[in-house]
């Protein structure tokens, strides 16, 4: 499956990038890690389809075929450190405020966390 960066995204790419960063942020990820410029990417990569399934493999697949130096693997570690290692307390407290509902935890998986973030931006 073959995707472009931001073909379809409406917003232009500096915007859209500062938004993404705010809310990541928000969420206390420390956005000097590789996994969070991962999660940005991915975002891109998806808001560039029209597709309503989400095949995660697929979007590290082009992350790595985009970058050329890094594996879907790899990415996909990179990602989990990034959520896991979020400053916890900050992201219950900004939560609601970004998502517009309740905490949960739950959400904190790499697919569930990349399609919700994805949708604030669609």
């Amino acid at each position: 499956m073959n995707f472009q960066i931001c073909d379809n995204v409406k917003l232009d790419r500096k915007k859209l990038s500062f938004e993404i960063y705010n809310k990541l942020r928000l969420l206390g990820f420390k956005t000097s890690h590789n996994g969070v410029t991962f999660i940005y990417l991915a975002i891109l990569i998806i808001m560039s389809t029209n597709k309503d399934l989400l095949i995660i493999e697929d979007v590290y697949s082009a992350i790595s075929k985009q970058l050329g130096n890094v594996n879907k693997s790899q990415i996909r570690r990179s990602i989990q450190y990034s959520i896991d290692s979020r400053n916890k307390r900050k992201s219950e407290k900004n939560f609601e405020r970004v998502f517009g509902y309740e905490y949960d935890q739950d959400i904190f998986t790499n697919k569930t966390f990349i399609e919700e973030i994805t949708r604030l931006f669609n």
